[in-house]
C-alpha cells in the first residue's frame, strides 16, 4: 500500500511540475497562433547584429558607400515603444553601442555619435575661450563633418495569451535615411518571439 501511495504521490508531483514550469520554445514570430513568452536581451541583440549586418551588405548601401572617403553615418539611440512595451530589461544603450561598433568596424561608412554631440560642443567652446588653450593646437568652430545618412531604429512588443499558450516577442525596425533627400536607403523589420504552453 505504501508502494502505491509513493508512486501516486510521484505522479502528481510530476504534473504539478508541468503545470508550473510548462514547455518553453522558441516560435517563429509570424506563427498562426498569436501568443507570446520569454524573448531576453541576448534575443534582441542576436537579431539587431543581424540586420546590420544585412544593411552593410545590401546592394544599395554598398553602391552609395563605394566612393572615397565613405559617407558618414549618425546613430540615433534606439527607441523603445513604451505603448507596446512595459517591460524595461530591454537596454537600448546596449543595442545602439552593438550598432555603432558594426557600422564603424566595417569601414565602409564614417561615423558621427550624436549622443556626444554637447560633449564635443563643450570640449570646442574651452579650448576656443577659455584663454587655457594653444590657439595654433585649438579645435575650430564649424570643422564637424555632417552626416549624410541617418540610421534609426525603434523596438516595439507584443504580449498575448490564449488558452493554455502564453506568446511574447518584439517588433524591431532599423531604417536607413538620407539626410538631405530623405530617401530612405534601406529599411528592415523583424520579430522575434517565445512561446511558453502550460502543463495540464
Amino acid at each position: 500500500m505504501k508502494i502505491r501511495h509513493a508512486a501516486a504521490f510521484a505522479a502528481l508531483s510530476l504534473v504539478l511540475a508541468g503545470c508550473e514550469t510548462g514547455q518553453v520554445r522558441s516560435v517563429s514570430a509570424t506563427d498562426d497562433s498569436k501568443l507570446s513568452m520569454g524573448v531576453d536581451q541576448s534575443d534582441v541583440n542576436a537579431t539587431v547584429e543581424q540586420m546590420v549586418a544585412s544593411m552593410l551588405t545590401a546592394p544599395g548601401v554598398i553602391r552609395a558607400t563605394g566612393v572615397n572617403p565613405p559617407p558618414t553615418v549618425v546613430v540615433v539611440p534606439i527607441r523603445l515603444d513604451t505603448s507596446t512595451i512595459t517591460d524595461t530589461r530591454i537596454n537600448t544603450d546596449a543595442i545602439t553601442t552593438l550598432v555603432r561598433g558594426k557600422i564603424i568596424n566595417s569601414g565602409i561608412f564614417q561615423f558621427v555619435d550624436a549622443t556626444r554631440r554637447k560633449d564635443i560642443s563643450s570640449e570646442v567652446a574651452y579650448q576656443q575661450d577659455s584663454g587655457m588653450v594653444n590657439q595654433q593646437t585649438a579645435a575650430q568652430r564649424g570643422k564637424q563633418i555632417g552626416s549624410d545618412y541617418i540610421l534609426e531604429g525603434t523596438i516595439s512588443g507584443f504580449d498575448a495569451m490564449s488558452g493554455k499558450t502564453h506568446k511574447k516577442g518584439y517588433v524591431i525596425t532599423l531604417t536607413l535615411q538620407n539626410v538631405e533627400t530623405a530617401v530612405i536607403l534601406w529599411q528592415d523589420t523583424k520579430q522575434i518571439a517565445k512561446e511558453q504552453t502550460r502543463g495540464l
